[in-house]
């Protein structure tokens, strides 16, 4: 006797909706195929095409098409066992248009419980932390900062950190949006530079007065199109209004057209300067220090390419937070890929987390896997595109011949 990896691949992919590409929970049309591989030493297993039910191997992969890979499962000599080696980079501001924000769709989400369980086995809460990405429905949120004040009182996590956990994968690979800008997208007047003078503000009309605190910058894609810093902080901010919820614990900023008006890129809500190591707000938000808070932003385009910035502020005062379409929640969204009652966020007072909690039972709540996993005995759900997959990593014996 001894002892084989064999590994399980069971596939649930829905015929693709005309409506949203969405996986649809509720449905029952769904193609269902249970895939059972003998894992070798060497070998790498590529899926490239989830609703053809496709496993390749490496010979058969073509490693110059980067976006062939949407699931790939790889011994790791190293750590000496088998991971799911996920194909996320780092993107900057300014690339972070309407394309790459639906490519996130071809990743490899990790599907949250529901309170309905339509996902049996699937007991592992989900503690959110910065930088994470979040989808529900066809919605992407981003949690750009988490504020707990820990030292107000004596946080004990009872959680295990180990490689499966996929909040411990997310905050150790940190966020996958790079702040700085390029040296030729922003100019500085300084006793040690030359340049500065030859750039005008396309509002103000002057090239002056561009300094640390209000340089000249570029973070559109129009040529030679700069803007100073806090005039265009002041332009828009003529265009932000603020909702809040009935409890007044959730603020929501919403700008209209938050991007260039001639080339229409979508403004980076925030860029760093490498050379001053200073990160520069173009929103300025009323962040309530006296409370712990968290701020969720929309990573969306909507409405015939006019991008709508929509940032939530929410007071971590209430156990639990509500968002859906419905007009009762605490943070509202009225896509209608939302479900009504979608999603809870529960602020644990005691260990100072901010777990995230499904509610929908049609197109779920999902999270964005920004790391690789490694595998174990254990089901793990994932979405890719519109394909729901459980995969198991399980150890069997086999007699030898």
């Amino acid at each position: 006797m001894t002892e084989k990896q064999v590994l399980n691949l069971k596939i649930k992919a829905k015929e693709k909706s005309k409506s949203n590409g969405l996986f649809d929970y509720s449905s029952n049309s769904r193609r269902i195929k249970t895939i059972e591989k003998e894992i070798n030493k060497d070998n790498v297993f590529i899926i490239n095409k989830i609703v053809n039910n496709v496993i390749n191997n490496l010979s058969e992969y073509d490693p110059k098409d980067g976006n062939q890979i949407l699931f790939q499962l790889r011994k790791s000599f190293k750590r000496n066992c088998y991971e799911i080696i996920n194909p996320i980079f780092k993107c900057n501001q300014i690339q972070k248009n309407n394309e790459y924000i639906s490519n996130l769709n071809n990743k490899i989400w990790y599907v949250i419980k529901s309170q309905h369980q339509f996902i049996e086995g699937n007991d592992e809460d989900y503690v959110l932390n910065e930088n994470d990405i979040i989808k529900l429905g066809d919605k992407k949120y981003e949690v750009t900062k988490i504020r707990i004040n820990k030292a107000d009182d004596n946080y004990v996590s009872s959680r295990d950190s180990n490689n499966y956990n996929i909040s411990e994968i997310n905050k150790k690979a940190g966020p996958i949006f790079k702040l700085d800008i390029k040296n030729d997208k922003y100019r500085v007047s300084l006793e040690n530079k030359g340049y500065g003078e030859e750039e005008e503000c396309w509002i103000c009309l002057e090239a002056s007065s561009n300094s640390i605190d209000n340089p000249l910058i570029n973070i559109c894609k129009c040529k030679n199109k700069f803007v100073h810093y806090l005039c265009l902080k002041e332009y828009i901010k003529k265009k932000i209004k603020i909702y809040e919820n009935y409890k007044q614990t959730v603020y929501t900023y919403c700008c209209n057209k938050f991007n260039c008006d001639l080339c229409l890129t979508p403004y980076p809500t925030r860029f760093k300067i490498p050379e001053f190591n200073k990160v520069y707000e173009l929103i300025d938000l009323n962040l309530p220090e006296e409370f712990n808070y968290m701020i969720l932003e929309s990573l969306d385009y909507v409405k015939d390419k006019d991008n709508i910035k929509n940032i939530h502020v929410i007071k971590l005062i209430d156990n639990e937070i509500y968002i859906g379409r419905n007009g009762i929640n605490d943070v509202i969204d009225e896509d209608l890929t939302v479900s009504r009652n979608h999603a809870i966020l529960k602020y644990n007072h005691s260990e100072g987390e901010v777990i995230l909690e499904n509610r929908s039972e049609t197109y779920g709540t999902l999270v964005l896997i920004k790391g690789n996993i490694k595998m174990k005995d254990k089901n793990l759900y994932l979405q890719i595109g519109n394909s729901f997959i459980t995969v198991n990593l399980a150890l069997k014996d086999k007699e030898l011949m």
